[in-house]
C-alpha cells in the first residue's frame, strides 16, 4: 500500500496536483487528513481556476467532466479529452424520454430498466429520483450550462427539442398533481 506523501499514513486517495480539469495527469496518494486540509479554503486559488476553466469549457460547448449522465463519454489523450455521445449507451435517455412521454410513471421507468439489466456506474438499480434528473438535464438538448455561461452543441443532442419540452410539461403536471394530493390529506 502506498504511504501519503505529506505524513506517510496509509494512503486512500490518489491526489491531482494539477486539477485534471486543467490538464493535469500526475498525482501523489494521499491520507484523507492530508487530502482535506489540500482542499481547505484558504490554502489554494484552485477553485477559481477550476471555475473559469470550466466556464471555458461552457462557452466552447463542452460539459464538465466530471459526473457525465449516461448516454455520453470522454475520449481522446489525456489532458485533450472531448465529451461525445456514447453510442452503446445513448438509448438508455431516449428509451426514458419515450417511455415517460407515453405516460409511464419514473417508478414504472426504472422497472423497465430492472427488466434490461441496466445499471448505474455505481452498479445499482436506477432510482426514482435519478431517473427524474436524466430526465431534467438539458444536456439531452446539446445544451451546456455553467456559472451562468449556457452555450448549445449539436453534437451532443441525444433528445429532439419537441420531446424534451413535452416531457419537462408532463414532469411540471405531474409534479404539480402531487403537490396537490399531500396539501389534501
Amino acid at each position: 500500500m502506498n504511504k501519503c506523501f505529506e505524513c506517510n499514513k496509509p494512503a486512500q486517495v490518489d491526489h491531482h496536483v494539477v486539477p485534471k480539469v486543467l490538464g493535469g495527469t500526475k498525482t501523489i496518494p494521499l491520507c484523507n487528513d492530508c487530502h482535506s486540509k489540500v482542499h481547505g479554503k484558504n490554502l489554494t486559488n484552485l477553485t477559481r481556476l477550476k471555475e473559469k476553466k470550466l466556464k471555458e469549457n461552457a462557452r466552447k460547448g463542452q460539459p464538465p467532466v466530471a459526473g457525465l449522465p449516461v448516454g455520453y463519454k470522454r475520449i481522446g489523450k489525456r489532458g485533450s479529452k472531448e465529451t461525445v455521445i456514447d453510442e452503446e449507451k445513448k438509448w438508455i435517455p431516449q428509451k426514458a424520454f419515450e417511455l415517460y412521454e407515453k405516460g409511464y410513471s419514473l417508478f414504472k421507468i426504472t422497472e423497465y430498466f430492472k427488466t434490461c439489466s441496466y445499471f448505474t456506474k455505481q452498479g445499482k438499480d436506477l432510482s426514482r429520483s435519478s431517473a427524474y434528473n436524466l430526465l431534467k438535464n438539458r444536456l439531452y438538448l446539446g445544451e451546456i450550462t455553467y456559472g451562468g455561461i449556457s452555450s448549445f452543441n449539436e453534437s451532443l443532442q441525444i433528445i429532439d427539442s419537441k420531446t424534451f419540452m413535452n416531457v419537462q410539461h408532463l414532469l411540471l403536471q405531474n409534479n404539480s398533481l402531487i403537490k396537490k394530493s399531500k396539501n389534501d390529506i
